[in-house]
């Protein structure tokens, strides 16, 4: 069964995950192998490594044989993930972790799980974990990025939101003093992303929180903002390359996290139903 760390600019699997499809997304992943050696497949070639980065727009899928693994998805906008970009990936589909980093970030979970059971100071601790994690891998989740205003003014709102309607474009246009088209061509080429899929993606991590918070799989795909339950169960497939029911199988416990001004970490436990 798997754990599954819903961060402010990340998620993290711990499991051992099975049965993808291949796939690709607007994320940029990171795979590190706990007890074994991972396979990847990733534009037609077979990969068996520690750890990887791998582009998450790059044809790929996961062939676990019961490896437990920890998979990042990192959100496409962050400074980690235009560092991956920038400073491994460049263009290619992936870049091999070595041996030392894997085995460094492996000490560094184990050390973290090994107070999980102290659920309170776990939960103080994950963001230093994280950040560890990621300077392990040479990258700094803090490092600030010079965006444009209009277009930061435009994240925050559409993460504040309880849902992303139909005309939320419009909707933030306004708030910048944009046209939508406007807006539209400056996200893109402030983020490197499209408003459309960025906006998506959104959709997609609000549906989760909402099945965190107890909602049905339905309601809460609707709440998020999905025109209906099909069209959700059809873009997590698409971008995740397994079925919803597939996941809900795999999930024993969602755990998110939201850091907050004084840094502190809120963590809510449950059973995936």
């Amino acid at each position: 069964m798997n754990e599954v760390y819903i961060g402010s600019d990340h998620v993290l699997t711990y499991g051992d995950y099975s049965d993808f499809l291949v796939h690709k997304h607007m994320a940029q992943h990171i795979l590190i192998g706990i007890n074994g050696k991972i396979q990847c497949l990733v534009e037609d070639e077979t990969i068996f490594c520690d750890g990887i980065f791998i582009d998450g727009m790059k044809t790929h899928t996961i062939v676990n044989n019961g490896t437990k693994m920890l998979i990042f998805m990192i959100d496409d906008i962050t400074s980690i993930s235009n560092q991956m970009k920038k400073k491994y990936l460049d263009g290619q589909g992936y870049y091999l972790l070595s041996n030392s980093v894997v085995t460094n970030i492996n000490n560094i979970w184990h050390e973290s799980k090994s107070v999980q059971s102290d659920f309170d100071f776990f939960s103080k601790s994950y963001s230093n974990t994280f950040n560890l994690m990621m300077q392990a891998c040479g990258i700094e989740r803090d490092l600030v990025q010079k965006r444009d205003s209009r277009v930061e003014k435009v994240i925050q709102s559409l993460k504040k939101k309880d849902s992303i309607e139909k005309d939320v474009i419009n909707d933030l246009a306004k708030e910048v003093f944009l046209s939508s088209s406007r807006l539209s061509h400056l996200f893109k080429k402030e983020t490197g992303v499209t408003l459309k899929n960025y906006l998506l993606l959104m959709k997609i991590r609000k549906t989760y929180i909402y099945l965190i918070k107890g909602y049905s799989l339905s309601d809460a795909s609707i709440q998020a903002g999905f025109s209906s339950l099909s069209h959700f169960v059809t873009t997590n497939r698409k971008w995740f390359g397994m079925s919803i029911k597939q996941q809900q199988k795999q999930i024993s416990k969602l755990i998110e996290t939201e850091i907050f001004a004084d840094d502190a970490i809120k963590i809510i436990n449950m059973t995936l139903k």
